[in-house]
């Protein structure tokens, strides 16, 4: 199954000493970045999503929320960063997911604060 297929990728690179990589599975790539990044005026270290690219096939069938939400809540880093977003739609959609706006040089780009132990999010 590509979900599992996207674990054990997720896991390789993490576990690796690369910053930077992609993540292949049957239904997509994502290209990752181990990172830090200045939100609400803190540097903060993240996970930076620069690409995903779900095969045309599997597309409108949730898998791009699977794979966000997946990184996100696997990752031990203070936020998960999702870079330029081009794509109005997808744009719409975070923001609907409740991922928080960072506009830098007026390219959309999201973030969302890993949880703390009482729930809520550290921002």
């Amino acid at each position: 199954m590509w979900q599992a297929q996207l674990g054990r990728e997720f896991w390789g690179f993490m576990l690796s000493k690369q910053r930077v990589g992609w993540l292949y599975t049957d239904v997509c790539g994502v290209y990752v970045r181990k990172g830090n990044r200045l939100i609400d005026g803190k540097i903060t270290t993240t996970l930076d999503i620069a690409n995903v690219a779900v095969m045309p096939e599997h597309r409108g069938k949730g898998h791009g929320d699977f794979i966000l939400e997946f990184l996100h809540a696997s990752h031990p880093y203070e936020a998960t960063y999702i870079e330029q977003v081009l794509n109005p739609r997808w744009a719409e959609h975070l923001k609907k997911q409740e991922w928080r706006l960072l506009e830098i040089e007026g390219t959309p780009s999201f973030y969302r604060h890993k949880e703390t132990q009482n729930g809520a999010d550290d921002a």
